[in-house]
Parts: C-alpha cells; sequence; structure tokens
C-alpha cells in the first residue's frame, strides 16, 4: 500500500499558495491594452513555514474557534504590518483514521528568513492589545494548548518559479 505522507500535504499546501498568488497576480478576464502597464505580480514567496497540528481528544471545537478567532486576527496584523506575506489554515481530508500523527496544517508565507525568524511572543505582547484586549497572552497560549499540539513545523525556501 502506498503510504501519503507529511512531505505530500506539505508540498500540496506549497504549490496552492503559489498557484494562488500566481492566479491572483494574473487576474481574471482580458489583459490590458498594451498601451497601459500590467501591475506588477507580487515576487513569489521566499519561505514557506507549514505547521502539522493534533487537535486534542474532543477539542475539535475549541481548535477551530482559536485558529480562526484570536489566532486569525493575529496573523491579519502580522500581515498589516509586513511582518508575514499570507496564512492560511488546512484540515486533513485523507487520508482518514485515527492513527494520523496530524488532523490540520497552518501555512505561514514569508517574504525573507529574517520575517520567519522574528521570536513570536514578543510580537504577541506588541498585538494582542490591539488583536483582543479582553484576551491576555497566557490565556491564548493556554486554550492553544488545550485545544491541540504543534505536532511538527516544516520550513520550505522557494528554489525557482514560473509565472
Amino acid at each position: 500500500m502506498v503510504r501519503t505522507g507529511p512531505l505530500v500535504l506539505a508540498t500540496a499546501a506549497v504549490s496552492f499558495v503559489a498557484g494562488t498568488l500566481t492566479s491572483a497576480a494574473l487576474g481574471q478576464g482580458e489583459r490590458a491594452p498594451r498601451a497601459q502597464s500590467a501591475p506588477q505580480a507580487p515576487p513569489p514567496p521566499a519561505v514557506v513555514m507549514v505547521n502539522f497540528m493534533k487537535t486534542q481528544p474532543g477539542q475539535d471545537s475549541l481548535a477551530y474557534a482559536i485558529e480562526t478567532g484570536a489566532w486569525k486576527r493575529v496573523h491579519q496584523e502580522r500581515v498589516r504590518r509586513g511582518w508575514l506575506r499570507s496564512w492560511a489554515y488546512y484540515q486533513r481530508q485523507f487520508p482518514g483514521g485515527t492513527g494520523n500523527d496530524y488532523d490540520y496544517v497552518t501555512v505561514d508565507v514569508y517574504n525573507s528568513f529574517a520575517d520567519s525568524e522574528r521570536d513570536i511572543v514578543p510580537l504577541m505582547r506588541e498585538l494582542m492589545p490591539r488583536v483582543d484586549p479582553k484576551l491576555p497572552l497566557d490565556s491564548l497560549f493556554q486554550q492553544t494548548d488545550r485545544a491541540r499540539q504543534n505536532v511538527r513545523t516544516e520550513v520550505w525556501r522557494l528554489l525557482d518559479h514560473v509565472e
């Protein structure tokens, strides 16, 4: 039996992100007349970080609420400040079963390794009052730990691309 491993999922996630960026850069509809200059496509992402997450037993709803709530708002603010290019949240569809080592991934796209290597805790201390003033940072970390664990993180860097 052929086993679909995490490398395949990570490759698919990276491909999806790259395809999305390429599609967005190309736009929809007809091309602009030659007299007008076409908008410049954004540079391809330099670094993609794939975080493999395992939901704690019985905590699916909490994990979903945390990722699409506080964490999403944190990442939106990071994007707004230019510290992160994009963030995405993917649920694993296949293969299924109780033996899977992860349930979902988050994909963080950065313009540089320097951006990807920023220590998130000082950033979070700065961002949380703006993102959710009623949610203390320690409480967010405790809720996150109760909901899921980060099984592993893979960092990918772009070697080449075609648009």
